[in-house]
């Protein structure tokens, strides 16, 4: 996804990416933008339209439920969750602040309570 399609397509501007992980057929990108920090996740010829409207609404799903520790997903221009151009999709999200947690009794905790959030609304 360059930076040209993602202007393209979402409400976006002085767009910079950064890559941030690299799989054969998904990509993820750090978008910083004078909107804000977001992530760009693409997937190639892996799902079609349809399954990955499903996978893409639990972010919806979640925001409505009032789930707090999911990001928010950002609509394209037109109001979609996602676009695809060829046999490539593409989504837009917040991107979460912070490092991953040491592996302590008290963050297991804190993991748990979020999980047990996530239990109470699926």
């Amino acid at each position: 996804m360059t930076i040209e399609t993602i202007e393209k397509y979402w409400s976006l501007g002085s767009v910079v990416t950064s890559t941030l992980q690299v799989y054969d057929n998904r990509s993820v990108l750090g978008i910083d933008a004078s909107e804000g920090r977001f992530v760009c996740k693409s997937t190639e010829g892996q799902f079609s339209d349809a399954e990955f409207l499903v996978r893409a609404s639990i972010f919806g799903f979640l925001e409505h439920k009032g789930y707090a520790h999911a990001p928010r997903l950002l609509k394209t221009r037109s109001g979609e969750g996602f676009v695809t151009e060829g046999d490539t999709r593409t989504l837009v999200m917040e991107r979460v602040p912070g490092t991953a947690p040491e592996p302590d009794p008290e963050n297991h905790a804190a993991l748990g309570t979020a999980i047990g959030a996530l239990n109470l609304i699926t």
